[in-house]
Parts: C-alpha cells; sequence; structure tokens
C-alpha cells in the first residue's frame, strides 16, 4: 500500500510485486524490525529505471506500532519520500494511523489517512496461485543468496531469509526487473529534515485523522 502511494505520488511506473496486495502470499511475512532496510533497483525494459529504499525507523514503539518510511530516486524526477505509522502489515489500508509525505525542495506533508483508506480499493478476484519452483543461488553485487523460487502468474519470485523486511531478493515480469542491491538489520535512518515533527513522531500517538 505505501509503495503505491509513494510511486503514484512520484508519476513512475506501479511495481506490482510491492503494489498489489494479491502477491503478499508470495512475499512472506512483514517483519518490521526496528532499524531494518532494504533498496532495491527497478529496472523496467523501457523508460526511466529508479532506486527504491525502504526502511522501519527505530526506536521500537508500544503494541506492535512502527514507523515505514520508503524512499525513491527516479531518472529526471525528484526524489520523493512516503513515511506512515501502521499496526499491522503494510499492505492493508486500514492498518495506516498517520501518512506523510515528502518531496524534494518541498516541506513535508501530513495526508489525511481517511482519503488512502478510501483510495485503497479490494483486489478483484480471489488471490492467484503461488507455485514453489525449488531453490536457486543468486550472486548480486549486494551479495550471495540461497533463494526459495516462487511464481505468481507471470511474475517470478526470489526470497532470502538473508534479507529483512519481506525477504525480497528479485522479483522479474515480462515489464521489468526488480533487484536486490543493499540491505542491513540495522542502521536505517529518515530522509525526512531533521527534527521533523518531532514532538510526537516518536511516539506516534493521538493523531490519527
Amino acid at each position: 500500500m505505501l509503495l503505491a502511494l509513494i510511486l503514484a505520488a512520484a508519476g513512475a511506473p506501479q511495481v506490482p510485486v510491492f503494489s498489489d496486495p494479491r502477491l503478499a502470499e508470495a512475499l512472506g511475512r512483514f517483519d518490521p524490525r526496528p532499524g531494518a532496510w532494504v533498496e532495491y533497483a527497478v529496472l523496467p525494459k523501457g523508460g526511466p529505471q529508479m532506486r527504491l529504499r525502504i526502511a522501519v525507523l527505530g526506536p521500537a514503539l508500544p503494541d506492535g506500532r512502527y514507523w515505514l518510511e520508503a524512499a525513491t530516486q527516479a531518472q529526471g524526477m525528484p526524489p520523493v519520500a512516503m513515511k506512515m505509522l501502521l499496526h499491522g502489515a503494510p499492505d492493508r489500508a486500514e492498518n495506516i494511523e498517520r501518512l506523510y509525505l515528502f518531496m524534494g525542495g518541498q516541506a513535508p506533508l501530513e495526508l489525511p489517512v481517511a482519503d488512502a483508506h478510501a483510495a485503497a480499493a479490494p483486489p478483484k478476484g480471489a488471490p492467484p496461485k503461488v507455485e514453489r519452483k525449488g531453490t536457486r543461488e543468486l550472486k548480486l553485487g549486494a551479495g550471495a543468496f540461497r533463494c526459495q523460487v516462487l511464481q505468481v502468474q507471470d511474475t517470478r519470485i526470489f526470497r532470502s531469509d538473508k534479507v529483512p523486511l519481506w525477504g525480497l531478493v528479485r522479483a522479474q515480469d515480462p515489464r521489468q526487473r526488480v533487484e536486490l542491491i543493499g540491505y542491513a538489520n540495522s542502521g536505517a535512518e529518515t530522509v525526512f529534515p531533521t527534527g521533523f515533527d518531532n514532538a510526537d513522531q516518536g511516539n506516534g500517538k493521538d493523531r490519527t485523522k
């Protein structure tokens, strides 16, 4: 859900492996470990390439809530970041408690959560079948990974438990390839301005709209 919003704000093409909730089963359980981050290159068959960084910001919050941030930099476009306070998986709009947008050169803006809830249309039809295709070794610039291979319609997904958040190493369909270029289990930092909304961002309370 977060990534669908940020890609729309950036004017960039959607990345179905992140933005289609029907692929949640293939991506696996989301692990919101504070400080963990991943970075991907989005390489379309045609059009501008893009980098996408996703991070769970510390410190840990009560009751399993957490701040999730995604930032994009696409060729020929300004950098765009979104941050949301969540209680639960990020693929469900009803889990959003607060939502911020930050575009390069502008001040961060808090968006009405009700609008995000309303914009999230439920997926049509039953979830697609997830086929398990065994394992495969991948050697990338980010490291070597022994991956579970899954096929969901025309998308092939490579997952490894070494990689935080969803475990995604690579996703490939006829239109584009999404490939891991960096990750860590700690050290995530926000791209929002220093001191931004410092009064209540630390605990994320009392501002759901």
